[in-house]
């Protein structure tokens, strides 16, 4: 996937949202409304995930996957850490297509 590429679902997913403040907040508090993400460990599995991309922690708690995460965008600086967060962000899109068909 290149940067210009949009990813569209027709089904509403909200997995993260780009904050004024410069973070990246991952919003497990609506992903948990989705069929896909509705099961506490569809949710540690996602966070599990995150938690591989250089820069970005957030400690796996029953809080962290039922809430809203966040890290600084800064985390996403690194080619690779870019490159491994859209590989999350795909791998959401695809579990999401898959739920839909």
């Amino acid at each position: 996937m290149n940067e210009t590429e949009v990813l569209l679902l027709e089904v509403n997913y909200y997995p993260f949202r780009i904050t004024q403040d410069g973070s990246i907040t991952m919003w497990f508090l609506y992903l948990k409304k989705t069929p896909v993400f509705r099961d506490d460990q569809a949710r540690i599995e996602l966070l599990t995930k995150l938690n591989e991309v250089p820069g970005w922690m957030i400690e796996i708690s029953h809080k962290a996957i039922g809430d809203k995460s966040g890290v600084p965008l800064g985390a996403l600086n690194k080619p690779d850490s870019m490159a491994r967060f859209k590989a999350v962000v795909s791998w959401i899109v695809a579990k999401a297509e898959a739920v839909s068909e």
